[in-house]
């Protein structure tokens, strides 16, 4: 079955800001979207008040795995298989999950801080709360 939404034509760009719209109607206080050395969206942050505070989160969209997935499919067009496409399919499945995400909220399941916990940004070195925490699992299973 091929990847979720691998026939978009809609930009990442576009998507980005679907995205920050989302996040909007879920209470945040601002969204910043990050670039990479091509000027392609790479990833959104925002800052949200919990209960504890203001604080900061960052969502990745891993491109690179979206292109992996792509590139490897030969059931998908070899037109679609191209990193160009990667960009446009991640943030088209980051804008899904962050509007189920949202949904959730709205229908008073979860809270908002709570479902993205993962990527609360934690510490000096500004990374996830996941990253942070497979970082120090991996060192204690290696002590």
């Amino acid at each position: 079955m091929p990847l979720l939404n691998y026939t978009t034509n809609i930009s990442a760009d576009k998507t980005a800001g679907e995205v920050s719209k989302i996040l909007a109607r879920a209470k945040v206080s601002s969204t910043s979207t990050h670039y990479d050395a091509n000027g392609a969206p790479s990833g959104i942050s925002f800052t949200l008040t919990t209960p504890h505070g203001t604080r900061d989160f960052q969502l990745p969209v891993n491109v690179e795995g979206v292109y992996q997935i792509l590139k490897n499919d030969r059931s998908i067009s070899p037109r679609l298989r191209e990193h160009d496409q990667a960009v446009k399919v991640a943030w088209r499945i980051a804008k899904d999950w962050v509007e189920a995400q949202v949904a959730i909220v709205a229908a008073g399941m979860v809270k908002i801080d709570e479902v993205m916990l993962p990527y609360l940004v934690v510490g000096d070195d500004r990374k996830t709360l996941y990253a942070s925490y497979t970082e120090r699992e991996s060192a204690a299973i290696e002590a």
